[in-house]
């Protein structure tokens, strides 16, 4: 169960970087405006990857504590609201970057 947790972070982290990676190849041969586009598809994912740490420090800190908080908040963000539009936003982003390579 321990093996879980940091596997699924690092899936998370190389779909991140391979679809940057598809940017930073397709990125000459997109209009300003793809671009754009593909950035802000971006985004969802970049902030799932930027709300895990903020939700495994949350350790043993009393409830309605700052730090407790922050954790809270974290894994709201990061259990139910930021996967679905990260999947959806990193599938289309992938799908631009892809077709401005090919075409």
């Amino acid at each position: 169960m321990r093996l879980i947790l940091p596997l699924v972070v690092l899936v998370i982290v190389l779909a991140f970087c391979g679809v940057v990676y598809a940017a930073y190849l397709a990125w000459p041969k997109m209009r300003p405006g793809k671009r754009v586009l593909g950035s802000l598809l971006l985004t969802p994912h970049f902030l799932l990857i930027l709300c895990i740490p903020f939700s495994l420090s949350g350790g043993s800190a009393p409830m309605g504590s700052p730090g407790w908080n922050a954790a809270f908040s974290a894994d709201v963000l990061v259990i139910f609201i930021l996967p679905l539009p990260a999947l959806a936003g990193t599938m289309a982003a992938l799908v631009i970057f892809r077709n401005a390579r090919i075409g």
